[in-house]
């Protein structure tokens, strides 16, 4: 029973692990595109009168 609950919560923490990575690399993808897109807009923002 105690060596089951130990996988269970290493499988518990791993999952969450996984899950702040794929969170974190969702927002690094964000703010890369965010960062990307931001002078474009702005360069077309001070071009138009």
């Amino acid at each position: 029973m105690r060596e089951l609950r130990r996988l269970l919560l290493l499988r518990t923490s791993s999952l969450s692990l996984t899950a702040l990575l794929a969170f974190l690399l969702l927002i690094g993808a964000a703010t890369v595109l965010a960062f990307k897109a931001l002078p474009v807009g702005f360069i077309r923002w001070h071009q138009d009168p």
